[in-house]
């Protein structure tokens, strides 16, 4: 079945389904839709959730989704940057979900603006404190002898 976003959803419940390891289909749930991607949550019955992050229409954004795997698997392997575990994913159009996607873990929790607007001044200091530490870990020297 497509969905309003060209997405055949019966192929992306079967990808998740696929990765867990499973023949039990999730629910599926859109999630977000931001400048850059659309999330779709996939929820199985035992509990267990997946998320897919499917590239807005453009294929200057599919084009990326070898970039953004590559960078979040360096940077969750690599550097020990806290970020979602990369279980699988496709950068063509022609795949059976009908464009390309990528399937991740599920990390529950608030968004960061949400727990921005209703902390207190001293939580917001503990967060920059979270967060500059985690920035830290990419600002380090990085094993290569070139870039580009």
């Amino acid at each position: 079945a497509k969905c309003p976003l060209g997405i055949n959803t019966a192929a992306l419940a079967a990808a998740m389904a696929m990765v867990k390891g499973t023949s039990i289909i999730p629910q599926l749930d859109f999630c977000a839709d931001s400048g850059y991607n659309r999330v779709i949550k996939g929820s199985f019955p035992d509990g267990d959730k997946l998320v897919a992050r499917i590239p807005r229409i453009s294929a200057k954004q599919a084009a990326r989704v070898k970039s953004v795997v590559a960078t979040m698997t360096f940077a969750r392997y690599f550097l020990n940057v806290a970020c979602p575990h990369v279980l699988a994913w496709n950068d063509r159009w022609s795949n059976q979900v009908g464009c390309p996607y990528i399937i991740l873990e599920f990390i529950s929790g608030d968004p960061m603006d949400i727990i921005w607007n209703h902390s207190a001044p001293e939580s917001r200091e503990s967060l920059l404190g979270e967060l500059a530490h985690e920035y830290s870990k990419i600002c380090k020297e990085l094993p290569f002898s070139e870039y580009g």
